[in-house]
């Protein structure tokens, strides 16, 4: 057998399979084409990775893929964030109502969060913002009366200019009677609320 006729290693192949559902998931996501459940290609790759142990038996490469696989699941059900809304950097900057959503998400990145145009269509909205690994930033008009609940499973939480970081951080931050109740979190990473200069 020739040095082109080798077959490739079996733990390059599923590598190989894994990377290419996690560009072909993240290309998708990127275009808007559809919102990529992250955990379940995770969790798909991690049952690649399973079969093709048991089909070769003991293989190091594999079963390290299979231990980062495993680690990052693990992190996702433990920090109670969910892996949904794309990954990379997104910013949103709603000017009215219409525009304002519910709920802003991103799996892995950084997600800001302009909330300084909205002006009356704040009132009684309930607003939620998350990441699941990386950072959230979150900017409130400058004299509004918010009330804000910021988590992080493992990171930082800093809610006007004050805070900490450790392990399952929670902060609240705000007066009583708030035009809207915001709730800000990130599995691993940081959270900012901060008003507009």
């Amino acid at each position: 057998m020739t040095g082109g006729d080798r077959a490739l290693p079996l733990g390059r192949v599923v590598l190989g399979v894994v990377l290419l559902l996690a560009g072909v998931g993240w290309l998708l996501q990127s275009l808007d084409v559809v919102d990529v459940p992250w955990q379940v290609a995770l969790s798909v790759s991690l049952l690649l990775v399973g079969a093709a142990i048991l089909a070769v038996g003991r293989h190091g490469g594999l079963i390290a893929i299979g231990v980062i696989l495993t680690v990052i699941l693990g992190l996702a059900s433990i920090l109670d964030v969910p892996f949904r809304g794309g990954v990379g950097e997104r910013s949103y900057g709603p000017t009215s109502a219409t525009e304002l959503r519910d709920e802003y998400r991103l799996a892995v990145g950084k997600l800001t969060v302009d909330l300084t145009r909205v002006g009356t269509a704040l009132p009684g909205r309930e607003i939620a913002a998350s990441v699941g690994i990386g950072d959230l930033v979150v900017v409130v008009p400058a004299d509004a009366s918010v009330r804000v609940e910021g988590r992080a499973g493992v990171g930082e939480v800093l809610l006007f200019g004050r805070g900490h970081g450790g392990v399952s951080v929670e902060e609240v931050a705000g007066g009583p009677d708030p035009r809207f109740d915001l709730e800000a979190s990130v599995g691993v990473g940081k959270v900012e609320v901060r008003r507009a200069a």
